[in-house]
């Protein structure tokens, strides 16, 4: 799809410079580096340039003040792009190492089950269902709540991960469908149920 696009903006950009009978050069900007070698001397008058800065250096090099303007987009492109990795590296926490999830378990600080991604509200809710030693050791009645997809932290449905549980304080109740009916009108919406045990996912134990 991108080479298409290319080849047309080019074929425009020929056709423009035949329609002005040839007397008016006509510069292509693109950022795909292929183009210009492709394209770069296919066609007299029409000048294929990878990026602005390369456009400026070659048909304006004594322009300061666009050359300083180009450079100080191009730091700041720059800088927010590494914002934005460094965010995406710190929007999910990494995964404890093996050794340290298994002293968690044999201690009771940490409890292992598989995830259960709720598939009606997959984007909010799943839940740990609780394995064998960790079902006893624990005393939960219940599955455990992952409340969000931050809060899943990269689990997916049917992974076996181990979860520490937050305090009661920040437990939340599972989200409840509700139906009204008041003769012909119906109200639905949602509210949460009684608070849960609730936790989040430290690791995955394999």
């Amino acid at each position: 799809m991108e080479k298409w696009q290319t080849r047309s903006i080019y074929n425009a950009a020929v056709w423009y410079y035949h329609h002005c009978q040839d007397r008016m050069p006509i510069i292509m900007v693109t950022e795909d580096e292929e183009a210009v070698p492709q394209y770069g001397s296919e066609t007299e008058g029409v000048f294929v340039i990878s990026c602005f800065k390369n456009y400026l250096d070659n048909f304006w090099p004594d322009l300061k003040a666009a050359h300083e303007l180009c450079d100080s987009i191009l730091q700041s492109r720059r800088e927010r792009e590494n914002e934005s990795q460094e965010s995406h590296r710190k929007e999910y926490p990494e995964h404890l190492p093996l050794e340290v999830l298994e002293a968690g378990i044999k201690s009771g600080r940490y409890i292992q089950g598989i995830l259960n991604v709720n598939k009606h509200r997959a984007q909010i809710e799943a839940f740990v269902r609780l394995q064998g030693a960790s079902s006893k050791d624990s005393g939960l009645v219940s599955d455990i709540l992952i409340h969000g997809m931050k809060a899943r932290n990269r689990s997916i449905h049917g992974d076996m991960v181990v979860v520490e549980l937050l305090p009661k304080s920040e437990w939340k109740g599972r989200t409840v469908a509700l139906c009204e009916n008041d003769g012909d009108d119906k109200a639905t919406g949602e509210s949460p149920s009684e608070p849960m045990p609730t936790g989040e996912p430290a690791g995955k134990s394999h």
